[in-house]
């Protein structure tokens, strides 16, 4: 449906087309990413997903913090933040479930922004080691894990155990921890 006032997309030439995208006056099509773009995930929606897959990376830091008692100091998580749809909302209420957690040492958000923009690196080339040796060095003490989050679009299929099965889109969202001792991987997932 137009008014009087929107034109149709397919009677344009490339030049008009787009003066009149900016002059918003064109009909946009249906599923046009230019006009419609995607929706913010809601905090009920994602709120829920925060609390469990949060509450799974603290038990897994925690389970390595007592195995290594000896060391009587608790371990240093370095939260990169979140990557994907919504990704500061989500990323705050990370960090918020994640500074009411015991057992270990959060490092401040400002620290990690700092020492990343000094390093002239982005969040994620952390995990490529020459990269990581620059961050830590701007940061200026020793980190035990990274934590980074993503909100992911997946594929399931509709039954696991059948791989000829349909496979339907969802979201999740994944915190990724890495324990740099080891350079071991734990991964903890939640659907959005």
């Amino acid at each position: 449906m137009t008014s009087r006032h929107t034109v149709s997309a397919d009677r344009l030439s490339r030049r008009a087309f787009v003066a009149a995208a900016c002059a918003g006056l064109l009909a946009a099509p249906a599923g046009c990413a230019l006009f419609n773009r995607p929706k913010k995930i809601d905090p009920s929606v994602f709120e829920p997903a925060v609390n469990r897959v949060t509450k799974d990376a603290i038990k897994e830091l925690n389970r390595h913090s007592e195995l290594e008692q000896e060391k009587k100091t608790n371990p240093t998580v370095c939260f990169l933040g979140v990557k994907g749809e919504s990704a500061e909302s989500i990323s705050e209420a990370t960090r918020a479930e994640l500074q009411d957690g015991e057992g270990y040492t959060l490092l401040k958000k400002e620290d990690v922004k700092e020492a990343l923009s000094e390093a002239g690196i982005r969040a994620n080339d952390v995990f490529i080691p020459a990269e990581r040796k620059k961050f830590l060095r701007e940061l200026g003490r020793p980190v035990d894990y990274f934590l980074a989050g993503y909100v992911e679009d997946v594929e399931e299929r509709v039954d696991p155990n059948d791989e000829e099965s349909q496979t339907v889109p969802k979201r999740v969202y994944r915190l990724e921890l890495l324990c740099l001792e080891t350079n071991k991987k734990s991964e903890f997932v939640a659907d959005l």
